[in-house]
């Protein structure tokens, strides 16, 4: 594969910068190149803190910005140029966007180096806390924000892409939401998911912050922030995620091989929408309280625990995935953080010893 950078402009907050840091380093990244944002009211050991943070990983600053505002697109540019060659590729992420891509890095390089494509869109789906608190980031970031939803689009009234891997010679407009040349590899072949992390504790602190920050500058993004707070006024500071428009749902964990297979517009049918059925079982006996014995049709015999066999029990082939998922966190509230893995690996496993049809709804 071609060597990828990513292009990941820093400044102020750097709470996610270590996350950050690991998952697109095991993404496959060769070079991160941080453009920092400095400016005097947080200058004061700033600089320290980022590079103790990145002296593990290979990420340099590469880039010192001073300006008062945020000027996006020539930051960008000064980065490519100077640390790039012009056919060289580049991912395009803020520290709260962790792009997944429907197949490996080194495979959508491949394909877009013989089709000639020059950049890959995502569109973003944030990331919640359990019943849409804002809640501080604490240990592993998927199990803080477990909730998967369109809440940009909502907040902002916008479902515009984000440019998330372009070649370094292709120009990319302000916000990194569209390139200004070049061919876009089509989404329903190469689709990426942003995961967005904006809505922890610290979002309407920041929300603020940003809106004197463009409003001082003149810059008309303000008034997206203006509406970010609106809402959680509204809403007294928290995110309403029975609203039906937001698509809520709980996405789990990283489910790269299921968007190869379905593509971009299917990610909120598969696999929250699967109905999983039982196998051709014809027996079921119980040697103790863990475990189940499992006996097919075919004659092989297959040993389940307990809490898979809750799951299967379940699969009734009229429940979606996303319908046992809510039953047994209902059940098990003070587990909730983990029901969604272990559901999850139960269905996985289910599946592998043909104890579980899983098939897309096609209703």
């Amino acid at each position: 594969m071609k060597p990828v950078a990513l292009y990941l402009p820093v400044g102020p907050d750097v709470t996610l910068l270590e996350a950050n840091l690991d998952y697109y380093s095991n993404l496959g990244v060769s070079r991160i190149l941080l453009s920092v944002h400095l400016r005097d009211e947080w200058s004061d050991g700033f600089l320290e803190r980022i590079s103790k943070t990145i002296k593990d990983h290979p990420a340099e600053i590469a880039q010192i910005y001073q300006g008062v505002s945020i000027d996006n697109r020539s930051r960008y540019i000064n980065v490519t140029r100077e640390h790039c060659n012009k056919d060289d590729w580049v991912i395009i992420a803020d520290l709260d966007e962790f792009h997944e891509f429907s197949m490996p890095l080194p495979d959508v390089v491949s394909l877009c180096e013989s089709q000639n494509y020059d950049y890959v869109t995502g569109q973003f789906l944030d990331r919640v806390g359990f019943d849409g608190k804002l809640i501080e980031y604490t240990g592993n970031i998927w199990d803080c924000f477990p909730i998967g939803m369109r809440l940009t689009r909502k907040i902002l009234d916008d479902d515009a892409p984000k440019v998330v891997l372009a070649r370094a010679e292709i120009g990319i407009k302000e916000g990194h939401h569209y390139a200004l040349d070049g061919m876009r590899y089509p989404g329903n072949e190469c689709a990426a998911i942003v995961h967005h992390f904006k809505w922890d504790a610290s979002v309407l602190v920041r929300a603020n912050h940003m809106y004197k920050v463009l409003a001082d500058a003149g810059n008309d993004w303000c008034i997206e922030y203006l509406k970010l707070l609106a809402y959680f006024e509204k809403n007294n500071g928290h995110i309403c995620i029975d609203d039906t428009t937001l698509d809520a749902y709980w996405p789990g964990y990283m489910r790269t091989e299921c968007h190869a297979q379905v593509g971009l517009q299917d990610i909120y049918k598969d696999p929250n929408f699967v109905k999983p059925v039982l196998g051709a079982i014809e027996s079921v006996s119980y040697p103790d309280k863990h475990q189940r014995l499992i006996r097919l049709i075919d004659g092989t015999v297959r040993y389940i625990n307990s809490s898979a066999a809750i799951v299967m029990e379940l699969c009734n082939g009229e429940r979606t995935v996303r319908e046992i998922s809510q039953l047994l966190k209902s059940s098990y509230p003070e587990k909730w953080h983990r029901i969604e893995k272990e559901i999850q690996e139960a269905l996985r496993k289910l599946q592998e010893d043909k104890l579980l049809d899983i098939n897309p709804d096609t209703s």
